[in-house]
């Protein structure tokens, strides 16, 4: 999975879902571990 490059466009939400998509990423990889 390809996380968008941060650029000066980029926009609240599209921070907010990568935020979103690393806090689930983090708690998987808890749970696996």
């Amino acid at each position: 999975m390809a996380l968008p490059k941060l650029t000066a466009e980029t926009t609240p939400e599209q921070m907010h879902d990568l935020f979103e998509q690393a806090r689930k990423a983090s708690d998987l990889l808890k749970a696996l571990s």
